[in-house]
């Protein structure tokens, strides 16, 4: 992976004059805007020019954030380069403005350095209108009833894996992953775990860490201002020129190497069901088929990692909390029995299992930032004027960690969807970490179901313990913290992880056979 430096360090490079040269213009235009605004919400004071831009974490931005939540309230104004940045970190302001006023809010900014490497026609990032609103409707017509069955069949193999070799539940997560939403997207059955990496699923790992790196804004000057994407790769410090050069190389295979093979299937007369062999016959034009590619990437790229690092945090929160693991596995025993797995259908039978999904969701959101709005018209809100064409970034962090809604919230404690009683969505996680408004992840219907069924399968088959040190014996501590990126997945942790009894054993391998 390239190492990026942060701001402070490109502003006291040897090559930064070029560029500040190029963007000079730019700023002044977009700062004697900024001056113009009066009631901007508050928030830490920047420098002449750059404004925040010193200010700006290149990692875990969301903690930064937090602190000044706790300092200037729950809407702070910041100004990057003369870029206003408004940032929420209270759910019901965010359902107010990305909710009720979807109709200014529900666009995205051009995240320059996502957009160099090909993201800025994906379904996360295409501007508001008709394209976004016919990709939604593919994707939402590929989730048919035998969605279940395919996210069963798949976790089903996943329980197999993990018996085989518990040692590489990380791989087996994102194998598994991968299978159900290759499926889905393009008919294709991913490569047997034991058989070794399937590569459509290393094609989307690969782009998706990417992708993940770009859209941190603090990782590249180019996302503050957007002109310096018109630098020349030969220039001195267009380094990230050619970087995102490299990097759209993948994006481009991630898009087009699954729809190939869907496309030769559907040719040779053998495709199997699924978003992209069903609307095929609709293409008509380059457009139709970008359009096409875009919404089984939506599919594709947009649920593998969110899905993997919500599971991940899963197997941690068990280690941290074996309690909670215990009246789980209590539950799924009383009310399915130990002659058979749980399955999706058994969701509303199983209210503590749903509650210990939730809290995974809430304890360490997938994408504790989101994905940034922009403000399409200046608007305002409980007296605070929002410049037109601020970034709207919503704090998922906070709001999860909101005390009117979630007490004692570093603590993992699924009963609070079950006692707590808050009359609320606000106290809900899926009502809040799948985002806000006309721009709510559409992926919400297969990713709910897929944690849902790896959870409950999971703990009615395996126990998840702290691993011990070989030597001493003693008990290993697993360090909470997640890697680099927007997605927030936790590091590498060692755990223990064996089944529950010989009948899970025999159990898994009836049922993977």
């Amino acid at each position: 992976m390239v190492s990026h430096r942060s701001i402070a360090s490109w502003l006291t490079s040897s090559w930064q004059l070029p560029a500040l040269l190029v963007a000079s213009l730019f700023l002044i235009l977009l700062i004697v805007r900024n001056y113009s605004f009066k009631n901007l919400p508050p928030g830490p004071k920047g420098l002449p020019i750059i404004g925040n831009a010193l200010d700006m974490p290149t990692d875990k931005e969301w903690l930064k954030f937090t602190k000044w939540k706790q300092q200037y309230g729950n809407i702070i104004h910041l100004s990057v380069f003369g870029s206003p940045i408004i940032v929420l970190s209270s759910a019901q302001d965010a359902y107010e403005l990305l909710g009720k006023r979807s109709n200014i809010y529900s666009d995205r900014a051009k995240i320059a350095m996502l957009d160099l490497i090909g993201w800025c026609d994906s379904i996360i990032l295409v501007r508001n209108g008709p394209t976004l609103r016919h990709m939604r409707r593919l994707i939402s017509q590929s989730l048919t009833p035998t969605t279940w069955i395919i996210q069963e069949r798949a976790t089903t193999k996943f329980l197999e894996s993990l018996l085989k070799s518990p040692e590489g539940f990380r791989d087996h997560l994102r194998h598994t992953a991968g299978s159900i939403i290759l499926k889905l997207a393009y008919g294709y059955d991913v490569v047997d775990s034991d058989k070794g990496k399937d590569p459509f699923v290393e094609l989307a790992e690969i782009a998706i860490s990417e992708f993940s790196t770009a859209a941190n804004m603090g990782a590249f000057l180019v996302n503050f201002i957007p002109c310096l994407k018109y630098i020349p790769a030969w220039m001195p410090g267009a380094g990230f020129q050619r970087t995102a050069a490299a990097w759209r190389k993948n994006t481009n295979r991630m898009i087009g190497i699954p729809y190939d093979f869907t496309k030769s299937q559907v040719a040779a007369g053998i495709a199997e069901p699924s978003l992209t062999s069903l609307h095929l016959h609709e293409v008509r034009s380059e457009k139709d088929e970008a359009l096409l590619k875009w919404a089984a990437t939506g599919v594709y790229g947009g649920g593998a990692d969110t899905t993997v690092s919500s599971l991940i945090t899963f197997f941690l929160c068990m280690c941290l909390n074996p309690d909670v693991q215990q009246k789980a596995q209590a539950e799924i025993d009383h009310v399915i029995g130990q002659d058979r797995l749980p399955l999706i259908s058994d969701r509303n039978s199983l209210p503590y299992v749903e509650a210990v999904m939730k809290e995974v969701l809430r304890w360490l959101p997938v994408a504790p930032l989101g994905v940034p709005h922009l403000l399409a018209e200046d608007d305002i809100y409980n007296g605070y004027h929002l410049p037109r064409n601020s970034l709207i970034i919503s704090n998922l962090w906070a709001m999860t960690r909101d005390p009117k809604y979630f007490k004692n919230s570093e603590e993992f404690r699924p009963e609070r969807y079950l006692e707590d009683k808050i009359d609320s969505s606000f106290a809900d996680p899926l009502q809040i970490v799948f985002g806000f408004g006309k721009r709510t992840c559409i992926g919400q219907r297969l990713a709910e179901p897929s944690v849902f069924i790896a959870i409950a399968m999971t703990l009615a088959t395996f126990n998840i313990e702290k691993q011990t040190d070989s030597l001493t014996g003693e008990v290993i501590e697993p360090v909470v913290d997640v890697l680099p990126g927007v997605i927030a997945t936790p590091k590498i942790f060692p755990c223990k992880i064996t089944p529950r009894s010989s009948n899970a054993v025999e159990l898994i391998k009836r049922m993977a056979s």
